[in-house]
């Protein structure tokens, strides 16, 4: 006598070929989700030092490039003064290109900042001549009064101070925000 189990039920189908592409998808869309939700933040700006309201700022890859915006932490000298406090700048200069430092101007790439006269007052010196040597950016701040890579306090940034890569991204400013729900 033989038992024979599979007797009367039927057997299952394979998947079709289109139930693999749903799969495919929605296994892609979940990865896609998961790395928006961990590798990306969107950063508000509330002063008036970028041009942009909003920035979409990514962790990983940090693919820094010209006019990208890098948000760095302050670096030692002067973290006191700023603690608890992360700079986005545009990034004006790569590795390889010369930063020219005369007459109280410092250019990078025929894109020139003039040193504040309070700063210069303050001890901030400018950032001295050099070329941007491998893994270090010069990045301006857009307001003519923004510290940034022309005084040597900030100097240039180095690709492991910086903590995202952003994207400007459009959002109505806070102060628009503040009128539309009648807080202002």
């Amino acid at each position: 006598m033989t038992l024979d189990f599979t007797k009367g039920k039927k057997t299952r189908q394979p998947l079709k070929r289109w139930h693999w592409i749903a799969i495919t998808f929605v296994a892609l869309l979940s990865v896609c989700v998961f790395y928006m939700l961990s590798a990306t933040r969107v950063v508000v700006n509330g002063t008036t030092s970028l041009p942009h309201n909003g920035y979409l700022m990514v962790t990983w890859p940090k693919m820094v490039r010209i006019d990208s915006y890098v948000a760095f932490d302050a670096p030692d000298e002067i973290s006191d003064k700023f603690e608890h406090l992360v700079f986005i700048k545009r990034v004006v200069g790569v590795p390889g290109d010369l930063v020219t430092s005369n007459d109280g101007r410092v250019c990078v790439n025929a894109e020139c900042r003039t040193l504040l006269p309070e700063m210069a007052a303050n001890g901030y010196a400018a950032l001295p001549a050099h070329v941007l040597p491998a893994g270090q950016f010069a990045a301006f701040g857009d307001a003519s009064d923004s510290l940034d890579s022309r005084y040597a306090a900030i100097g240039t940034v180095k690709r492991s101070q910086i903590v995202a890569v952003g994207y400007p991204i459009s959002m109505p400013h806070w102060k628009e925000l503040g009128t539309w729900l009648g807080t202002f």
